[in-house]
């Protein structure tokens, strides 16, 4: 057991693009959907281990305080304000890390110290979150963001 965090993409197809790609949907769908029509995808973008300091920030920005596993809708803004908080922490060590994006201790949430795993999530969190700052898709809402938990 321990603290999963999942970052997904959720694109709906307008009724266009179906007709466009109906019989590669078709048979994606008659594989793994009983035959039923496609009309969204669903995608993962980033995916953590008890990486419990960007939880607890998801927790506090996006989730309203509520810590309960469900899954919330990430809006741009606070991808944008996530990807600036990353890039602050890299570039001004442990203490700014300790004030401004600390760990969190929680039951199986891994350690609350800021070691090299700290630093390696908080890179890998930047990385993910430059790249979908970076998409059109993403900046217009076409594709829709979700963070869930699960511990």
């Amino acid at each position: 057991m321990g603290l999963d965090m999942y970052l997904k993409g959720k694109r709906y197809l307008r009724v266009s693009e179906r007709e466009i790609y109906a019989d590669e949907l078709a048979e994606v769908g008659d594989v793994f959907c009983l035959g039923y029509e496609i009309n969204q995808l669903e995608f993962e973008i980033g995916y953590w281990r008890k990486a419990n300091a960007i939880h607890y920030w998801f927790v506090q920005n996006v989730q309203g305080g509520q810590d309960d596993c469900r899954e919330y809708e990430v809006p741009f803004s606070a991808i944008v304000k996530l990807r600036d908080l990353c890039k602050e922490v890299l570039q001004n060590g442990e203490e700014y890390a300790e004030k401004f994006l600390p760990p969190a201790s929680g039951f199986f949430f891994g350690n609350a110290d800021v070691d090299e795993y700290y630093w390696e999530y908080v890179k890998r969190t930047y990385e993910i979150m430059y790249e979908l700052c970076l998409n059109d898709d993403v900046s217009t809402g076409m594709i829709e963001v979700f963070y869930q938990s699960s511990w």
